[in-house]
């Protein structure tokens, strides 16, 4: 392994006290759950430690919208649930966090397929969402299409 020249130094040190300080967040935040919830976040957890940290609000209310379960278009649930986080001025990583109780049955479990920590910002994870789900969209029939 080559010895690392001058200009990658700090930023290995940097890379280095950048993880330290994150482990430690994580260490803090952990500390006050449960050991149930602990294990729960420590293992093949889809969400990235970054939004994993992000406290709730504490005025923070999950969305009560219909589940969506991967039979229909996903883009009328992603609109309806982007307007119901957007009303409560949603951090980012909470909109990570908030998305996946709004879905069930093939979308839950889609969720479930995704590497672990992979889910670090809610734009890629919601064009994710839907480009996976878009050809669940229903195709409305005319009298020609049944000919």
């Amino acid at each position: 392994m080559p010895t690392p020249t001058l200009v990658e130094t700090p930023v290995l040190s940097l890379e280095q006290r950048l993880e330290e300080l994150m482990d430690r967040k994580i260490a803090e935040a952990l500390s006050s759950k449960s050991s149930r919830q602990q294990s729960m976040v420590l293992e093949e957890d889809h969400f990235s430690l970054e939004v994993m940290v992000v406290p709730l609000p504490r005025d923070f209310k999950q969305s009560k919208m219909e589940k969506y379960d991967g039979s229909s278009g996903p883009v009328d649930h992603l609109m309806s649930f982007v307007d119901l986080m957007r009303l409560q001025a949603t951090p980012d990583a909470i909109m990570c966090r908030a998305f996946p109780p709004t879905l069930r049955l093939e979308a839950r479990d889609w969720v479930a397929t995704l590497p672990p920590k992979s889910i670090r910002i809610f734009d890629k994870f919601s064009k994710n969402f839907a480009t996976h789900f878009a050809s669940s969209k229903r195709v409305k029939k005319t009298a020609i299409s049944l000919m």
